[in-house]
């Protein structure tokens, strides 16, 4: 697990004129400097200068906070960053995690991380069935540290790299490390989620089948189209993670339950033949689920 959260790790990297300073960076955030930046003499209680939410002095408090930081030995930093107890910077702290917090799903970080991943072929989806399993490895055995490089290009571009050879900036190494294992953890988190929902779901589903295709069973518009929403919920799982045999047989119970639908609701004289459940029944076949 990474020693830093986002937040912290884009703090510890505003130094040297990254990333604030970085064409590429700015393209992505659409911030043209320094979160911070103040106008001279402007009023404390104006907006300031590129964060709106924040009054010029919020800005300089924050100004404050990223100097004591930068200031302080690498290991002093992760720990003054997550300082809980109040003290002179607690505004300032407060004010640039809500900053952090706010902004940074407007920026695409995460779409990005998942392009390098998919190009360097080391994408969940990609590794499961390269190495024909259901979990993914820790990020290490996973070697997705190799695609440090391409995202520190991707984010940073040629300011990525100490002057004009190709070696990274040891900063730029560390935030891209932070960010590619944050992203990595939330991955294996979410395949082992998935899977036990699959695992799950796929138990209730064929229990439920065998209950819809029981001799001299009926069951109403609003049980089958029930049914079909967990079938579809299923198929999409399948798809995300290639489980062809399953997924072939799920389908077929799928085709069964829109037919089944169809001819409840064609039947004369059928209660439901006018509802809602009965509208537009061949839409859960046609309706696409990858």
């Amino acid at each position: 697990m990474p020693s830093q959260s986002f937040t912290a790790a884009l703090l510890a990297l505003s130094s040297a004129g990254l990333p604030w300073g970085v064409p590429s960076w700015q393209a992505i955030t659409r911030i043209p400097g320094e979160p911070w930046s103040t106008v001279d003499n402007a009023p404390e209680d104006s907006p300031s200068l590129y964060v709106p939410e924040w009054t010029n002095r919020v800005a300089a408090q924050v100004k404050a906070y990223v100097t004591t930081v930068l200031g302080m030995p690498v290991g002093a930093q992760d720990r003054y960053m997550a300082k809980r107890v109040l003290d002179k910077d607690s505004a300032a702290r407060t004010a640039w995690a809500a900053f952090i917090s706010k902004r940074s799903s407007q920026w695409g970080i995460n779409k990005i991380i998942d392009e390098v991943l998919e190009t360097a072929g080391r994408a969940p989806n990609q590794m499961l069935r390269d190495l024909g399993t259901n979990s993914l490895p820790h990020a290490e055995p996973a070697q997705i540290y190799d695609c440090v490089t391409p995202l520190a290009q991707k984010l940073f571009g040629d300011d990525a790299y100490v002057g004009r050879g190709s070696f990274l900036k040891e900063a730029v190494i560390k935030f891209c490390r932070t960010i590619l294992t944050l992203s990595w953890n939330r991955y294996r988190k979410g395949v082992a989620r998935d899977v036990h929902l699959m695992d799950t779901l796929y138990d209730v589903v064929t229990e439920t089948w065998k209950a819809f295709s029981a001799e001299g069973t009926t069951h109403t518009t609003s049980a089958i189209r029930s049914f079909i929403k967990d079938l579809r919920k299923l198929l999409k799982l399948y798809v995300r993670y290639d489980d062809q045999e399953r997924r072939a047989r799920v389908e077929r119970y799928m085709a069964d339950m829109v037919e089944m639908l169809r001819v409840v609701c064609k039947e004369p004289g059928s209660k439901d033949s006018d509802s809602k459940s009965c509208q537009n029944y061949e839409l859960p076949l046609i309706a696409k689920y990858q």
